[in-house]
């Protein structure tokens, strides 16, 4: 069994993606970990191009069977690949394996050592994410129904810190704990992962609090290894402000942009979803940018003309 691998959910919707994703994934994988890509029995065909020493397809059948064939809140596909990612474990495949999403992009070399705090137990990425609470976009449209779902899970589990712990995504999942998940809370209850994923759609914080919880591993404490760009708006100011793969790469692994923002493709630097049909990048937010570098540049241009003349009148002077 495999010490430390990644586990890729997709379809043939984002093949353009996965391809982009696997290239990045092939170009920086300095310690040949492997990749295990899941997608519907029927498009296995599709992705077999990409199989090879380092990359597996399988069928997400072979997974899990009990999913989702509709639901009144999310499509069955966002909640389907939740159900797909926190039960994968159970093939026995690998001990630990970080769960990576076909929009993402590796941007510098990656080791082992990256993810693994020894060759049994990995790093778990917690974090509170009080940058995004305060955020004033973010939380008008997210931060208060993301919070009364993870409470949901927290009233589940009987667990109820004082600060709140998790991830949005990019987790480093520990068979052993979610083999403790499984065997101390869910058979107890009777559950499914069926059954988890419609009480709250949060794969990654039923794992995080039921680690938090059990203690079943070590907690060795890390930030998030992938950048993830979660708003339109946060997009545009890092472009604005300059920010390159290169910058990011600095501090992370690999980068996310959303790609569902609309008709671009998940690319860090495809403007293209930024046209006049996104109403979701309210018009305070561009009159906001637009009057702030218009600010920015008319002072600019004061101050080169004061400087010049300034040192038209030093040579007069002279």
């Amino acid at each position: 069994m495999i010490d430390f691998a990644f586990f890729l959910k997709t379809y043939s919707a984002d093949y353009d993606r996965v391809g982009r994703l696997i290239s990045s994934f092939h170009r920086y994988n300095e310690d040949d970990i492997h990749l295990f890509l899941a997608c519907p029995e029927d498009e296995k065909s599709v992705f077999d191009v990409f199989s090879g020493e380092d990359v597996t397809v399988l069928s997400e059948e072979s997974i899990c069977l009990d999913v989702f064939q509709e639901d009144s809140n999310f499509s069955k596909g966002y909640l389907n690949q939740e159900i797909y990612k926190i039960s994968f474990w159970e093939l026995a495949l690998c001990k630990n394996y970080m769960c990576i999403d076909s929009d993402a992009l590796f941007i510098r070399p990656f080791y082992v050592h990256d993810f693994m705090y020894d060759s049994e137990i990995p790093y778990t990425i917690l974090v509170e994410d009080n940058d995004l609470c305060a955020d004033r976009y973010y939380n008008r449209q997210y931060w208060n129904g993301r919070r009364e779902q993870l409470r949901k899970i927290q009233e589940e589990l009987d667990f109820r810190p004082q600060h709140m712990l998790t991830c949005h995504g990019f987790q480093i999942f520990s068979s052993v704990v979610l083999c403790s998940f499984k065997n101390d809370f869910m058979e107890k209850k009777n559950y499914t992962y069926k059954d988890i994923i419609g009480i709250a759609p949060y794969e990654f914080s039923w794992y995080n609090f039921w680690l938090q919880k059990s203690c079943a591993i070590p907690i060795h404490v890390i930030e998030p290894l992938f950048k993830t760009i979660h708003l339109k708006q946060h997009h545009i100011n890092y472009l604005l402000s300059g920010m390159k793969l290169d910058d990011w790469a600095k501090a992370y692994i690999g980068v996310v942009v959303n790609s569902n923002y609309g008709i671009g493709d998940g690319k860090y630097d495809d403007l293209k979803v930024y046209n006049y049909t996104n109403s979701d990048i309210t018009d305070d937010v561009i009159d906001l940018n637009y009057r702030f570098y218009k600010k920015l540049r008319y002072e600019r241009v004061i101050t080169k003309v004061c400087r010049l003349l300034e040192r038209i009148v030093r040579r007069l002077m002279r």
